[in-house]
């Protein structure tokens, strides 16, 4: 017979943070921009931007790169 272990050292680690402006669908947009469109964030910044009216900094979608990834 196998000892069980309690339950709580099954416990899953937290989520990164993506920060507060992030939803997932927006993360997966600047992401398969990037990697897919192969378009750069300077260009998915100002498309964001003219369409909907949001500003986000460059190095958040470089954040989102790092903690996605």
């Amino acid at each position: 017979m196998s000892a069980s272990l309690p339950a709580s050292s099954f416990a899953a680690p937290a989520p990164p943070s993506l920060g507060l402006g992030a939803n997932p669908r927006l993360v997966a947009y600047g992401l398969a921009s990037k990697y897919c469109h192969n378009r750069p964030h300077y260009r998915t910044q100002t498309i964001i931007r003219q369409r909907h009216g949001v500003e986000f900094a460059r190095n958040t979608f470089c954040h989102w790169d790092r903690t996605v990834a």
